[in-house]
């Protein structure tokens, strides 16, 4: 745990600068993301919510806001104290009687049995070797009926961020080593050894992550030029992107960027 929360308290320190500016793409991505908790969250009274790591909390992409928004109490943890300062500070003009924040191990969660509605992440499991722990440790916090709904990245992205992915690893570009990519297959099989189940699996967006970073760098840079033009042609491009993904599930469904899952505890 320790070499964890060193790694990530470096990352916080080193990136949480630039990917705390919102981008279109970022915007996409949360768009994406959104569209399947809507698909597959049914609002009830008094829900209550775990997410597994407050990474997008610290940064442009606030998902628990959509919890949170829609009038169920929430609570994020975090191996790093410094991605949990920095989420307390974008949610504080949020109402903190609906969320809180803990410090701790997804591996070992501090937390009674039947407890949450709905266990969330978002490219968080796949940078642990124990997943199989940490997902019997969601099941185990979930009530029963209750949904665990995961987002891992995609092996078979069509844009081959596993191959580019491991050249920005060697070339020093990217701080954190570790991460696994998933097929259905293999995502399918984890959520079965946790006994979950009525298991779907759909693709979420099909941008690249290679666009993503262009995009930051040229905010960065204060291009102000360029990401005008950037802005104009990544508007085309994403709405094409959208149009394939709302109309072609089937080619999003294997090939888009993530691979979003959902399973209900017995």
């Amino acid at each position: 745990m320790k070499r964890q929360t060193a790694t990530w308290d470096s990352s916080a320190q080193r990136l949480l600068y630039c990917f705390g500016i919102a981008t279109q793409t970022d915007n996409y991505y949360a768009k994406r993301i959104t569209e399947l908790l809507q698909r597959w969250v049914k609002i009830k009274d008094n829900m209550y919510i775990l997410k597994l790591d407050l990474w997008n909390e610290a940064t442009a992409t606030k998902y628990l806001s959509w919890f949170t928004r829609r009038n169920m109490k929430a609570v994020g943890i975090d191996i790093s104290s410094e991605v949990i300062e920095r989420a307390k500070v974008n949610f504080k003009d949020e109402d903190g009687s609906r969320l809180s924040m803990v410090l701790c191990d997804m591996k070992k969660l501090p937390f009674k049995e039947n407890t949450f509605d709905i266990v969330f992440s978002v490219g968080t499991i796949e940078h642990v070797d124990e997943m199989d722990e940490v997902m019997n440790e969601s099941v185990r916090v979930l009530k029963p009926e209750g949904m665990v709904i995961a987002a891992v990245p995609n092996l078979l992205n069509v844009w081959l961020w596993p191959v580019f992915r491991k050249i920005f690893l060697t070339l020093g570009m990217i701080p954190y080593g570790d991460q696994y990519f998933f097929t259905h297959r293999k995502l399918r099989r984890m959520y079965g050894r946790a006994g979950l189940e009525n298991i779907e699996i759909m693709g979420a967006v099909l941008v690249p992550q290679v666009l993503r970073g262009f995009e930051r760098w040229l905010i960065l840079k204060g291009w102000k030029r360029g990401l005008r033009l950037y802005k104009f042609v990544s508007s085309v491009f994403l709405k094409l992107l959208e149009f394939i993904e709302t109309s072609n599930t089937c080619f999003n469904r294997y090939f888009a960027d993530y691979l979003v899952a959902r399973g209900e505890k017995k």
